[in-house]
């Protein structure tokens, strides 16, 4: 992440969104069901106009 403080990080989570496929993967969406220390997850946004 690009720093400390969480509004940086959304900022920057905000510039990384790219538009989401027609025909997303099967895993779109997807979540983990316990948490995992270390591993690092995709998170996608979806926003509509």
């Amino acid at each position: 992440m690009c720093g400390e403080p969480i509004q940086d990080q959304t900022r920057q989570c905000v510039k990384n969104v790219e538009p989401v496929p027609t025909n997303p993967p099967a895993g779109e969406g997807s979540v983990l069901p316990i948490p995992l220390k270390g591993m690092k997850i995709a998170v996608s946004a979806i926003a509509e106009a």
